[in-house]
């Protein structure tokens, strides 16, 4: 049977991107030598504009150099007697020159999009409040990568970022979320809502967010299953270190969607593992995403109900002999979410509708189910 806790860092990888290579940075450049040592007049600032735009023209070329281009500006940051009018001149000029490229229809895939990702890693490095406009135009990318970024970039930058924007920073993570399909983009938002939201709004927009993706098991789609864990490990933290920094309300509603999403995840489970044939092959990775989902979910419902983890939890039966495994997964979420003729922890103490009747995976027209997987990861700064 599946080991959850070594297989996790195996599992992760198939969703996470694969790291560039991060060279030594390279020399401050010669023609930015007398202006990082003054306050940038108009004329510097052209300057250093048009210094970004042949950093980025050169990284879009054939086999860049991506870790030079991002060790460029580090190194201007960086240099031994930069003023900090040159530093934040240099921040939010690059700032400008990447939420142009992001909004560019043309660079929605390709080198533009994985160009703009690494410029908003390089405005997280820097650290200025002047990249939220960047960021919140890279939540709205096609492309993975650079969502990823985003979403990253405005944690990191969440103590500079000015009271007054902090809401719309919010609620577009919130937007997002809710929409996004892509696990690793998915727990990068997450851990963004909560670095910029209360434990209130962090809590209602994650629970808004994974009804979106409630639905999406039942369809069968897999692919957010490493995000969602993520949001597991959130709520369960914030169940045990900020319980009353959140209403009684929102903690109910939390735990009605935990259970929704342990339900829809079992139920998913045990359809992949009725698969036959060359199938089963197949079925084996997304078997294990989600015995990991089914792991962190329960791990989350016991902090909230102030439970200790179930000896008969869900997990627990997975771990038993194949025999009877699927019935001993089901009696085990009965516990949790009860029948119709026996209420459940849940149904008990949360009102959660014994047995969540309307929980199911939608119906196929024929054959084998067909599932969602994840797709090939992007590459990351």
């Amino acid at each position: 049977m599946i080991d959850l806790r070594r297989s996790a860092l195996a599992l992760c990888s198939a969703f996470v991107f694969a790291p560039l290579a991060v060279a030594q940075a390279p020399a401050p450049a010669k023609d930015l030598a007398a202006i990082r040592t003054r306050t940038p007049t108009d004329a510097d600032r052209r300057t250093i504009a048009q210094w970004i735009s042949e950093r980025i023209e050169a990284a879009m070329k054939p086999s860049p150099d991506l870790a030079a281009f991002r060790g460029a500006f580090l190194a201007e940051i960086r240099a031994s007697g930069a003023t900090e009018p040159f530093k934040q001149a240099l921040a939010d000029l690059s700032a400008e020159a990447c939420a142009k490229l992001i909004g560019d229809p043309a660079n929605s895939q390709g080198p533009g999009a994985l160009v703009g990702g690494m410029l908003l890693g390089v405005l997280a490095d820097m650290g200025r409040p002047s990249a939220l406009p960047a960021a919140l135009e890279g939540l709205k990318s096609k492309a993975d990568f650079v969502r990823e970024r985003a979403a990253t970039c405005l944690l990191r930058i969440r103590d500079r970022i000015p009271a007054a924007d902090m809401q719309r920073a919010f609620d577009a993570l919130a937007a997002a979320a809710g929409k996004e399909l892509n696990g690793v983009v998915l727990g990068a938002m997450y851990k963004a809502l909560y670095a910029c939201g209360k434990p209130e709004d962090a809590t209602k927009a994650v629970v808004a967010a994974l009804g979106a993706r409630v639905a999406a098991y039942q369809k069968r789609d897999l692919r957010g299953c490493a995000g969602d864990i993520t949001a597991d490990e959130l709520l369960a933290e914030t169940f045990t270190a900020r319980r009353a920094q959140i209403s009684a309300e929102t903690l109910r509603l939390a735990v009605r969607r935990l259970a929704e999403l342990l339900t829809v995840a079992v139920l998913n489970y045990k359809e992949l593992s009725a698969v036959a044939g060359s199938a089963r092959e197949e079925s084996r990775a997304d078997l294990q995403r989600l015995a990991l989902l089914i792991d962190a979910t329960e791990r989350a419902l016991a902090k909230a109900t102030n439970t200790d983890p179930q000896k008969q939890s869900v997990s627990e039966q997975m771990k038993g002999p194949e025999s009877g495994r699927l019935e001993r997964m089901q009696a085990a979420l009965d516990r949790w979410i009860g029948t119709p003729q026996k209420p459940g922890v849940l149904s008990q103490t949360f009102n959660v509708p014994a047995g969540l009747p309307d929980i199911k995976l939608t119906a196929t027209t024929a054959g084998s189910p067909t599932t969602r997987r994840s797709t090939a990861p992007a590459a990351r700064s």
